[in-house]
């Protein structure tokens, strides 16, 4: 039933299996509960519980095949989507940026804040820059990004080719800006690294998990706080290179 024309996606896969139970509790604590049409969870492998609202997409196939299948199974026209390690830390304030995106018209919006965005309430995002796509929490027109996904890649891969692929075609990607959030409360209020980087759960936030959820398991190592920026900014690099490295014929674009 399309009542908002809008379903929340959450992409994931067996092995952060530990992630979901902060990931649900949370949803269910902060989430707007009459936004989404649905919610959907697509991996490729669970054994665990979860909420009966939360409908499992499974396949064993490729991260992008599995993403592919989804928007297949998804009735409603436009996906708000999230990796299952960018938990909500307080109440979330999607309907807002969810009028925006659709009033606009756009194919693709992200909600994400960080440090020095444009002083706009809301800007196009430049298609040559590297991460003009990127899985930060956003809306998207589903048959958008069909256009830009292909089959048996990864979400790296994905960012940087379906980065490049939106050169070509013509799209509305915007982000919201600094005027934005200036007067308003962030739309999916989480870290702009998600919870878990490079494998390693942030420190801060297990000691918050542990102060609030029950029946956690974690087997992965911590990473400071401190240690955040430049793991990121290394792990950033080494897959953009990798990447082109491995997709260089234009086909694949």
């Amino acid at each position: 039933m399309k009542n908002n024309n809008v379903s929340l996606l959450i992409l994931s896969s067996g092995g952060y299996q530990d992630i979901w139970i902060p990931q649900f509790f949370y949803l269910k604590k902060y989430l707007e509960s009459d936004l989404f049409d649905n919610i959907f969870l697509s991996t490729d492998y669970y054994n665990s519980m979860v909420p009966e609202r939360i409908e499992i997409l499974e396949s064993n196939n490729a991260w992008s095949d599995r993403l592919i299948e989804a928007l297949e199974r998804i009735d409603s026209d436009n996906v708000f989507i999230i990796l299952e390690d960018y938990i909500l830390q307080t109440q979330s304030n999607l309907k807002l940026s969810y009028e925006i995106f659709k009033n606009h018209d756009l194919d693709y919006l992200r909600v994400s804040y960080k440090k020095k965005l444009p002083n706009r309430f809301l800007y196009r995002l430049s298609k040559f820059k590297k991460y003009n796509i990127s899985l930060q929490p956003g809306y998207w027109r589903k048959d958008f990004l069909k256009r830009i996904l292909r089959p048996k890649e990864t979400p790296w891969d994905f960012e940087i080719l379906g980065s490049l692929r939106n050169i070509f075609i013509q799209s509305k990607c915007f982000a919201l800006g600094a005027n934005y959030f200036l007067k308003n409360k962030m739309p999916f209020p989480c870290l702009f690294t998600g919870s878990v980087v490079k494998g390693k759960l942030i420190k801060t936030e297990y000691t918050r998990f542990y102060n609030e959820v029950d029946n956690l398991i974690f087997t992965r190592e911590l990473i400071e706080d401190n240690s955040i920026i430049d793991s990121v900014r290394l792990n950033k690099i080494d897959f953009f290179l990798g990447t082109l490295k491995k997709y260089a014929k234009w086909i694949r674009f």
